[in-house]
């Protein structure tokens, strides 16, 4: 029991947890290198909406990560307006795109995304570890089928006439799979 809740814990801190707040960011066009301010930000939003901090935001000391959050996109939605990028952010300050949106309108949006969909996923990725440690057997059909998913995706993949999708994983061997269900044939 003690093993299993340990490396739970260690999935959660090596992925469960940042890889949520580093997708988010990434949709944002956060800069690399603010991933740990993000993170920081968000757990100090959900300390004061649904945890410790709820009953004294004052006192618990995350209001300055409030300031914080709110200069950087503050600072973000303008510098989006004068330069465009390939991201969120710019998609939601740009006029075209459904009228003009005023300052804070975005972001609060960014602030929904960024708390409700790093919390979210945090918990379902960290669930889900909890679960295939939980049944082994399963835990190696998802990695088998994943596999089998990746080469159907990155390899070069054939569908025959039969149905029968013939994946070349390297130049000497070739997988078999049905088509509708996936199987190994």
């Amino acid at each position: 029991m003690v093993r299993k809740i340990g490396r739970t814990m260690r999935f959660s801190r090596l992925s469960a947890i940042p890889l949520p707040v580093a997708i988010i960011a990434q949709l944002l066009g956060v800069e690399a290198d603010r991933l740990d301010d993000f993170k920081r930000w968000t757990d100090a939003v959900i300390s004061v909406a649904t945890g410790p901090a709820r009953e004294d935001p004052i006192g618990s000391g995350m209001l300055p990560h409030f300031a914080d959050l709110f200069a950087y996109l503050r600072e973000a939605v303008k510098r989006r307006r004068r330069e465009p990028a390939d991201d969120l952010i710019s998609l939601l300050v740009d006029p075209s795109q459904d009228g003009v949106r005023d300052q804070l309108d975005v972001i609060m949006f960014v602030v929904l995304i960024l708390v409700a969909g790093n919390e979210t996923t945090t918990n379902l990725i960290g669930n889900a570890a909890e679960a295939l440690i939980d049944h082994p057997d399963v835990l190696a059909q998802v990695i088998l089928g994943g596999i089998e998913a990746t080469a159907r995706l990155r390899a070069g993949a054939a569908v025959t006439a039969g149905g029968t999708a013939r994946l070349a994983i390297d130049m000497s061997k070739a997988v078999f799979f049905d088509a509708q269900t996936h199987d190994r044939i």
